[in-house]
């Protein structure tokens, strides 16, 4: 697989972990914002062969890293399996993203310099 799919694989693990802790009645607004750009960007990342929509994936999920290390208490509090579950499951979608992300947008950018 390539980065690029590996990149959107993570953004929607990651999404689905935002879904699970919703489910698990972590309290989130409604349409929590990160769901919508990991989301939108994996959509942008598998419906065009454009460079940019990879670095909002992966500025998305860096944000995501971000909020989910802000609430490490969750990622270790066993008493309430399903919202550690979905955090951990949310976590590693996350870092799969960020660091195939990272890969995918040099590639792209290294590829797009030598063919112009």
């Amino acid at each position: 697989m390539s980065a690029r799919t590996w990149t959107v694989a993570g953004l929607l693990v990651g999404a689905a972990g935002i879904v699970a802790q919703k489910v698990a009645g972590v309290a989130m607004p409604a349409v929590p914002p990160g769901l919508v750009l990991m989301v939108a960007s994996a959509v942008l990342i598998v419906a065009t062969r454009w460079r940019w929509p990879l670095v909002v994936g992966g500025l998305a999920a860096v944000a995501e890293v971000a909020a989910v290390l802000a609430g490490l208490g969750k990622l270790t509090d066993f008493a309430e399996a399903g919202v550690a579950a979905a955090s951990w499951v949310r976590l590693a979608g996350v870092l799969v993203a960020v660091g195939a992300g990272t890969v995918a947008t040099i590639v792209a950018y290294r590829r797009e310099r030598v063919t112009t």
